[in-house]
């Protein structure tokens, strides 16, 4: 064996060439957890890159074993991590008036929902949001806490837009004055009424002409199904003009009031 011959199995310019074997894998690794955007990706990658490059050249010296159980149990560790299941929100307490419109609607066999599509109204009637307070300052927080018309009945809507106009009527008779909040409330009540008046006579349009594609993309919409999802009979009385049958409205509830 030659002097300059290494008695390692491997030549000094690959053990140089190393260093660099392993930012190269390092590298792509990372870039497959960018393009990804998986952050475990790149804690696994960057962990079988440097263990299983370390295994090569840990074999020279008969500790390729060692090496590669610390590989997979990085790993392991690495995806054991990543696997924990993230501890589940309790949901806030429910207040008072979720626990009263939830008492109501049980009388209608509906349960209670906090989406806003309006298939299964749950203020009925039977109950109405009091008057805006006298005092100006009090009015925003009256405001947070209203009902919302999407919510609603028929019923229920044509009322609270009634209290709203009464309210109005006596808010100028003594002066009280009007803000926005107010405002709002007795717009939004209004436009929610006309919405749904005329997502019904579309429907009834389209099913006069027999256009079975605008009648099905008409009852899809949630704005028909509002108006659909209780008695429709108080909405006669805002210029609903109903051509055809009411009981042959898709998804059509008069047992809710």
């Amino acid at each position: 064996m030659d002097r300059g011959e290494s008695v390692f199995p491997y030549r000094h310019s690959e053990l140089f060439g190393f260093p660099i074997y392993l930012c190269y894998n390092a590298v792509i690794v990372s870039k497959e957890a960018v393009m990804m955007k998986k952050k475990f990706i790149l804690a696994i990658g960057l962990t079988a890159a440097l263990l299983f490059g370390l295994t090569g050249e840990a074999e020279a010296f008969g500790w390729g074993d060692i090496a590669g159980k610390a590989a997979d149990k990085a790993i392991g560790s690495v995806l054991g991590s990543s696997a924990k299941k993230k501890p589940v929100k309790q949901s806030p307490p429910k207040s008072e008036k979720q626990k009263k419109s939830e008492r109501e609607a049980e009388k209608y066999g509906v349960k209670r929902i906090e989406s806003p599509d309006g298939t299964k109204p749950t203020a009925f009637a039977d109950t109405l949001d009091p008057w805006p307070p006298d005092e100006l300052s009090a009015r925003p927080d009256w405001f947070d806490n209203r009902t919302q018309p999407w919510i609603m009945t028929n019923a229920r809507l044509v009322a609270e837009y009634e209290s709203m106009i009464q309210w109005r009527a006596y808010a100028k008779q003594n002066g009280l004055g009007t803000i926005e909040p107010d405002e709002i409330r007795y717009t939004e009540l209004m436009d929610e009424i006309h919405v749904r008046v005329r997502a019904i006579e579309r429907y009834c349009d389209a099913a006069e002409y027999g256009d079975d594609q605008s009648m099905q993309s008409r009852a899809s919409m949630g704005d028909y199904q509002r108006a659909v999802a209780s008695n429709i009979d108080p909405l006669s009385g805002y210029d609903l003009d109903l051509s055809i049958p009411a009981n042959t409205l898709p998804g059509y509830h008069p047992e809710r009031n």
